[in-house]
């Protein structure tokens, strides 16, 4: 069995294990990557030369819808596609990846990826604040041919329907524009459950420790590369973060570890957290065996909501102008029933129900966010290789 992913950035470690690749090749599949970065996403600049590499799978790099074509046939026969980057409907962007999937007598995934509150609704008027310059500014910005060829119908590209749909949002409904009558769907949960039931079946011994989920705002790349106006103060930022993070350990004496997101380097900026005990690649861990989850909107809360942990998410008047994170924040908030701390505003910390949760709204937010019930103890890829397995097999019978 040989499965082709095709991934829209360099593949990088944490990629490889939410991704299911170093699970497949443990499974005895063989795996090809080609990152096609430069086709769906021609504005970012990437160093593709710079890749995780995993033993005994393939990795290549496509330029261009002729050079990804080129790969494809020379590394059949292909069992399964992979595609990420589709749910959305086809864009001007991933149009010829689309027709060179299509082209191939191959079946084909698309993945409807893990989501999480405030996702949902009219996230453009949210994201633009209804600003009338912001408005503006976006519409002579926007390539409209775009909002076009999303509304014609697939078979007039010379694209076919997802052989498969892999859902990692269990609870919502699917409404892919590739997703056809006859698409077969896969209940799945999120990546992060995975790390979640990977923790719980070690045995990971509790600590006494306060974790804050990072999500590198000021310096992620998300953000710096986008045309965003608004920016974040790291300086200010990260001294309002640890100014609340003192406070809880001093009152309830715990260690603080930081848990940096995948795209921190903060030996980079020297002056920020100095001193503080930052830990990378392990936030699902440090989650699982820690006391308290301080976080903003980082999708990685749902971990500490499979963990059942107490959360205490922090707001900063900072973020009122930051696109949509206003917005996310909150709706966080109302699904977690759970207020939030101004870093910004010390005066108002009220620390004395931290450690409460609403048992209710955790398993709302589970069952909504984070594992379908039928797969809850199964991995995610584990489970995509069997149903995958046997389709093909039906298929070759």
């Amino acid at each position: 069995m040989h499965f082709c992913y095709l991934l829209g950035k360099p593949l990088n470690e944490r990629d490889a294990k939410r991704f299911g690749i170093q699970l497949l090749v443990s499974k005895g599949v063989k795996i090809t990557t080609i990152d096609i970065s430069s086709i769906i996403y021609p504005w970012v600049r990437r160093n593709q030369a710079v890749s995780f590499s995993v033993e005994g799978v393939e990795s290549l790099i496509a330029s261009d819808a002729k050079s990804l074509k080129k790969h494809l046939y020379s590394v059949s026969p292909i069992s399964l596609t992979i595609f990420f980057h589709a749910f959305s409907g086809v864009t001007l962007q991933n149009i010829s990846v689309l027709r060179c999937i299509s082209a191939m007598a191959v079946p084909y995934l698309i993945v409807r990826p893990p989501t999480y509150p405030g996702m949902g609704g009219n996230r453009f008027w949210r994201r633009e604040g209804g600003k009338i310059f912001n408005l503006l500014r976006l519409a002579l910005r926007k390539n409209w041919l775009n909002t076009v060829v999303r509304l014609l119908p697939i078979e007039l590209l010379g694209i076919r329907g997802a052989d498969f749909v892999l859902n990692c949002a269990p609870g919502l409904k699917i409404s892919a524009t590739l997703k056809t009558e006859n698409s077969r769907i896969i209940a799945g949960h999120s990546y992060d459950y995975d790390l979640y039931l990977e923790a719980k079946n070690n045995s990971i011994p509790q600590k006494d420790t306060v974790v804050f989920i990072d999500q590198n705002i000021p310096f992620h790349p998300d953000m710096t590369e986008s045309q965003n106006i608004v920016r974040v103060d790291p300086v200010r930022y990260y001294a309002q973060v640890e100014n609340f993070l003192d406070q809880i350990a001093q009152n309830y004496g715990l260690e603080i570890v930081i848990a940096a997101h995948p795209s921190a380097n903060f030996a980079s900026h020297p002056s920020i957290l100095k001193g503080r005990k930052i830990v990378y690649n392990d936030t699902a861990n440090q989650i699982f065996q820690s006391k308290l989850v301080v976080a903003q909107s980082s999708t990685a809360v749902g971990l500490a909501v499979a963990s059942n942990k107490p959360i205490s998410l922090i707001w900063s008047r900072e973020f009122a102008d930051f696109g949509t994170e206003k917005y996310m924040s909150e709706k966080l908030s109302r699904a977690l029933n759970t207020s939030h701390f101004h870093i910004d505003n010390p005066e108002t910390w009220d620390l004395d129900s931290i450690f409460e949760v609403d048992r209710a709204c955790y398993e709302r937010y589970h069952n909504r966010y984070l594992g379908d019930t039928s797969a809850a103890e199964e991995l995610l890829w584990k489970r995509v290789l069997n149903v995958i397995r046997s389709e093909l097999d039906n298929t070759t019978d």
